[in-house]
């Protein structure tokens, strides 16, 4: 509802993507987790949490007007592969993903 004011209309700017957990690799570090804070567990709660948010945005599927972002991890202690290949792109609000966005602070030179 907040991107349907007037004020937003006039100004132009339209919500494209949601994403649900901003760098979820880092939540044993900041103490949102315990430290045996799994990728299988991310992927659980994701799948459940992204599925009552699809639900009441009505999201069904990535050519909608409003999708979700995978979300970027921050270190490589998680993935995009191992949360894919633990069917996060297989659940039904994952079929509504149009977008994952590798972070930068994701990529680590030299030793």
């Amino acid at each position: 509802r907040a991107f349907d004011t007037t004020a937003v209309r006039a100004s132009g700017v339209v919500l494209h993507r949601l994403e649900l957990g901003n760098e979820p690799d880092i939540y044993n570090f900041t103490g949102l987790r315990s430290g045996d804070w799994t990728p299988e567990m991310y992927v659980e709660q994701w799948t459940i949490n992204a599925g009552a948010v699809a639900q009441v945005a009505d999201i069904r599927g990535r050519d909608d007007p409003v999708t979700f972002q995978g979300a970027s991890f921050g270190t490589q202690q998680f993935t995009p592969r191992e949360v894919f290949n633990l069917g996060l792109l297989d659940s039904d609000p994952g079929q509504a993903i149009s977008v994952y966005v590798f972070s930068a602070s994701s990529v680590y030179v030299g030793n």
